[in-house]
């Protein structure tokens, strides 16, 4: 019997009298000591499918179906049928999330320890001193830097990142029978996303876990995966063993999906998109298709100057009478940008890349150094000063 068998599942939502259909008669099932990679574009109902599993769908949700649950292979429940207190025992013990936006999933009013420690004492009986032990055993084992420290930092004083690995603690605490990881290494680099990956390998087969892994990142699918549900609109269009999807894709979309990453193209040739394989007649037109190089001036005037920027962060707290030490976030960076030029700023995660940025938005302002923008500091400005020079800086955040 496998630990979850999805049968026809349907969600759909009314809105104003039009009802919309996310997920459209959805089946496939999960072995104990599987991975099932659900893979898809934005919106094609990976998300929404995981959320109907764990019974997180808001109220104007319709769902239909069957979603039977075997925890031990012999004994089978109905999720959908559950009671919300029967549900409450279900989630987060036998059945774990690491939801995509770390940022939205934490809640700010409580340290990152705290809301582990919160997860094991509600399934498990133990003491506060027992459950902060594991909280900092799991600390360790996701990599989180300096874990006795993460135990008392609030979600916002981390980064994105380190977000997502105290997520992923969480979701492993009470060793749970299926995991779903909701794209769980997003935010991470790619050092900790070898590690995070390494790390959910090794806890599916120690506990004989099933997951499901939903991603858009077909290369992880290829190092993880079992077994591949490619989603398009709300329907499955495709599913087998991994090495049959990625080597002899049979739909459309999955050979699409397949052809569209970045690095199965020079740079310089036009990169496919889905539609170009769902619409084949243009395909051909559109393949020899070539984007010019664009080439910088040497001479190109700077649009940006960052001069000796420091940020830190100061503590009021005292530590046997004396003021804790500075943490220093940003360390004497200097760097240019030129008009028309794209700079990569890049680094693991944690190393100060999002203070950064913030700081030269004037988000965060610097403890030291000069940020020249158009031939303007605006490191020291105020007021009616900055808002008028803010109309030429924008951010797209980590965290929409």
């Amino acid at each position: 019997m496998p630990l979850l068998d999805i049968r026809q599942l349907q969600v759909s939502f009314t809105s104003d009298g039009e009802t919309t259909t996310a997920v459209q008669g959805s089946s496939f099932t999960v072995d104990a000591g599987e991975v099932v990679a659900v893979v898809g574009e934005s919106g094609s109902g990976k998300s929404i499918t995981s959320l109907a599993i764990m019974q997180l769908l808001p109220k104007q949700a319709q769902v239909k179906g069957a979603l039977i649950f075997s925890k031990y292979g012999t004994d089978s429940i109905d999720l959908l049928q559950c009671a919300p207190t029967e549900m409450n025992q279900i989630r987060g013990k036998d059945i774990a999330m690491i939801f995509q936006e770390p940022m939205t999933s934490l809640n700010p009013v409580f340290t990152c320890g705290q809301q582990v420690m919160e997860a094991l004492r509600l399934h498990q009986p133990m003491s506060k001193a027992a459950a902060e032990q594991q909280t900092l055993a799991l600390f360790e084992k996701v990599k989180l830097p300096d874990p006795a420290a993460m135990l008392h930092r609030y979600p916002h004083q981390i980064s994105g990142g380190q977000k997502q690995r105290v997520m992923i603690a969480m979701a492993m605490s009470c060793n749970p029978s299926l995991l779903i990881a909701d794209e769980p290494t997003t935010a991470l680099d790619v050092t900790v996303q070898k590690t995070i990956l390494q790390l959910i390998k090794e806890l599916q087969q120690q506990n004989n876990m099933g997951v499901i892994f939903i991603t858009h990142d077909l290369g992880v699918v290829a190092d993880i995966a079992d077994k591949i549900v490619v989603m398009y609109k709300g329907q499955i269009v495709e599913q087998g063993l991994t090495k049959d999807v990625l080597q002899k894709p049979q739909h459309r979309y999955t050979q699409a999906l397949l052809a569209c990453r970045p690095a199965n193209h020079p740079k310089g040739e036009r990169l496919p998109v889905v539609s170009d394989f769902l619409n084949p007649t243009d395909t051909a037109k559109a393949g020899r298709a070539t984007l010019p190089i664009n080439t910088l001036e040497a001479t190109a005037p700077t649009a940006l100057q960052v001069e000796h920027v420091t940020v830190q962060y100061t503590s009021p707290k005292k530590w046997f009478g004396k003021m804790r030490p500075a943490f220093t976030a940003v360390d004497d960076v200097s760097f240019t940008v030129q008009k028309g030029e794209i700079v990569g700023l890049v680094g693991e995660s944690g190393c100060g890349k999002t203070t950064l940025g913030r700081c030269i938005l004037q988000l965060v302002k610097p403890s030291a150094g000069k940020i020249i923008l158009n031939g303007q500091d605006i490191a020291h400005l105020h007021g009616k000063q900055l808002r008028q020079v803010r109309k030429d800086l924008q951010i797209v955040f980590q965290d929409p």
